[in-house]
């Protein structure tokens, strides 16, 4: 019976001390977003966001461009077979929007990093590498079946290039809009908020006349 209240008591001290800590916290942020600098920080760092969003993007387009032109223009470098070569063209747009998602990936990874969501990042992660085999384990067996076939084998990989952008698409939808959806929803809301006090002087003022009166 002693060891069964001691072990009670326990859990209660464990208990008070998770729900002091909790409320600890929870003034904490209560009180930064009090300080005048808590709305001016927010929007510094969602500018620094914004900031890298489009130097990646940027980066990536010069560096997409680059690599998309070899199968483009240039893949007399890659083989000297003409039927690849003119096979290898349609590959250079998958490749270029496969390279220009990277930024918004990497952009988006950092901030979420820094921000120390990994549960999140953990459940991207592991959503969208197992929806990845079995697409690719699909296109194998395509390939297969058609593989006496050169143009099959060439169909073949241009569906790997296009499963690797839907790929990409999926991690750049979920990273962004858990970095920059609430920055943009948050705009939006301050606008709108910006523009409902107006009304409410205006009323207030008719309101004070009409006492007067």
């Amino acid at each position: 019976n002693n060891n069964n209240n001691n072990n009670k008591q326990e859990e209660e001290e464990e208990e008070s001390h998770k729900k002091n800590k909790k409320n600890h916290h929870y003034h904490l942020v209560t009180q930064a977003k009090a300080d005048p600098l808590y709305q001016t920080w927010i929007d510094a760092a969602a500018s620094v966001q914004f900031h890298l969003l489009r130097v990646g993007v940027f980066a990536a387009g010069l560096v997409g461009l680059f690599a998309a032109s070899i199968p483009y223009f240039f893949s007399w470098l890659l083989t000297t077979n003409h039927d690849i070569q003119e096979a290898a063209k349609p590959l250079a747009f998958p490749l270029f929007l496969g390279t220009v998602l990277a930024a918004p990936i990497a952009v988006s990874e950092g901030v979420v990093l820094s921000k120390q969501h990994m549960v999140y990042m953990t459940c991207v992660y592991v959503v969208t590498t197992l929806l990845l085999p079995p697409r690719l384990l699909r296109i194998k067996q395509q390939s297969q079946q058609e593989q006496d076939d050169q143009d099959g084998g060439l169909e073949a990989l241009g569906d790997i290039w296009q499963c690797f952008v839907a790929f990409q698409c999926i991690r750049a939808i979920l990273f962004t809009t858990r970095v920059y959806g609430p920055i943009v929803f948050d705009r939006f809301l301050c606008k709108r908020q910006r523009n409902q006090p107006h009304e409410y002087t205006v009323a207030a003022t008719s309101e004070k006349e009409v006492e007067t009166v």
